[in-house]
């Protein structure tokens, strides 16, 4: 009958309808899981990256013959590296968390509080080292020792972090005293020589006894 034949059109409207719906929801879920996938694709080439990235730090970061140590803003260790235990004698658990005065002699400790404070807040970001800034550390011992210093500091969510190189110069202060005791010793030497000598350094010569016959020594 004709009102058959109209409720059968109803139900494949219907039915068309419903399948172009689910077609339309398949292609989404299509795009969706693509995208998905591509996501997790950069997802994992950013890990990868990030990772690889962390590994050349940390290889950086422990093969250093320089100690480096990262303080927060009470000035405690927060992380360190191998040559810092070497140098300071503590093993890293130890280290870490230690006040970094802890390695500074007691009358300098107040002031070298406070120019770590006035730093954090300075607008210099890093102050390299400087032969003209050598200063005293100490070990766990309580050893004390020359180095060099260099510090820079950076704020991550709202806290001060600073890191700390320091260069232990012994072997390099022992060199110099080490020069200049050859040098007194060769200048005594050149008092007792019955002749002139002129010594002869970066294109200067000096005169450093007069006689009537000269030897100039390069």
């Amino acid at each position: 009958s004709r009102g058959d034949s109209a409720g059968g059109g109803e139900v494949r409207r219907e039915l068309a309808a419903r399948q172009r719906v689910e077609l339309v929801e398949a292609e989404h879920r299509d795009l969706l899981e693509r995208e998905i996938e591509r996501r997790t694709g950069e997802l994992s080439e950013s890990s990868q990256a990030l990772a690889l990235s962390e590994a050349r730090l940390r290889g950086v970061f422990d093969s250093a013959t320089d100690a480096i140590l990262t303080i927060d803003e009470s000035q405690h260790i927060v992380l360190a590296n191998p040559a810092a235990s070497r140098m300071l004698g503590l093993v890293h658990g130890e280290l870490v968390g230690a006040a970094l005065d802890r390695f500074v002699p007691a009358p300098s400790r107040e002031r070298h509080r406070g120019f770590v404070e006035a730093f954090g807040v300075s607008p210099q970001q890093a102050r390299p080292m400087s032969p003209q800034r050598e200063v005293t550390g100490l070990r766990a011992d309580a050893s004390a020792f020359p180095i060099e210093a260099a510090i820079s500091h950076l704020v991550v969510g709202g806290q001060h972090l600073y890191t700390v190189i320091l260069r232990d110069i012994t072997e390099r202060k022992r060199a110099e005293v080490a020069l200049r005791e050859s040098e007194a010793r060769l200048r005594h030497v050149l008092m007792f020589i019955p002749e002139a000598v002129l010594v002869h350094s970066g294109g200067v010569s000096q005169r450093t006894l007069s006689s009537l016959r000269v030897t100039t020594v390069y």
